[in-house]
């Protein structure tokens, strides 16, 4: 197989990666840093799974027509929560009925390089470091693979991400049960380029001879 979509229409939301049983998908790097899957056809067997999983193609195959669609909105009542985040602070109340129920929540971070990529967490401290927004696109790994591990042992598992990400990782799902899945997204009208942050975090260390170890996108 030569491509899944067409690069253009392609959101590198990582669930061909994810799903590929032989490794024949690997998520490379652009010239502006922006994560694409490239197929090893010495290792790609035609299964067609990789297309099965992909949302733009479930997108353009399946015509979904929402009958009445309900709108709320809400912030939290915690001020200090509420001042730590990045809008109204729901995100602390999701993560917090996750944890109540033994579950595990599934967020981007920053890693020690300031390179913004998914993680699985379960304990508080860990969690804490998904909360603020970044405008970058995250790097997913096989946290997809984890996630379905999750559901399977009957565990709760909240999901947050960029709408194609949440809608990979249930393109990804198919038919396993989602009842204990719970997915928030984002607003979202496209990602900034991971090699523009990366420049402008190696501008500051230069600038300043400091290593950065945190940023503050949106207060």
């Amino acid at each position: 197989m030569e491509k899944i979509v067409d690069r253009i229409d392609c959101c590198g939301c990582g669930a061909c990666y994810n799903t590929c049983s032989q490794n024949a998908i690997k998520m490379i790097a652009d010239s502006s840093g922006f994560l694409y899957p490239v197929i090893n056809n010495q290792l790609c067997i035609d299964c067609g799974a990789c297309v099965r999983s992909c949302p733009i193609m479930y997108r353009d195959k399946n015509t979904i027509t929402i009958k009445q669609q309900k709108i709320f909105a809400s912030h939290n009542n915690d001020v200090d929560e509420w001042k730590s985040s990045s809008s109204g602070g729901m995100f602390d109340l999701l993560a917090a009925y996750v944890a109540e129920r033994k579950g595990y929540i599934v967020g981007a971070a920053y890693n020690s390089n300031m390179e913004v990529h998914h993680e699985v967490a379960e304990k508080k401290d860990e969690i804490k470091r998904f909360k603020g927004s970044k405008y970058v696109q995250s790097e997913i790994g096989k946290v997809y693979g984890q996630v379905k591990d999750l559901l399977r042992q009957d565990k709760y598992v909240l999901f947050t991400g960029t709408p194609c990400q949440v809608e990979g990782l249930k393109c990804y799902l198919h038919n396993l049960d989602q009842n204990k899945l719970i997915t928030c997204d984002i607003i979202c009208s496209a990602v900034p380029s991971p090699r523009a942050f990366h420049d402008y975090i190696s501008f500051l260390q230069t600038k300043y001879a400091k290593r950065v170890i945190h940023l503050n996108m949106k207060d």
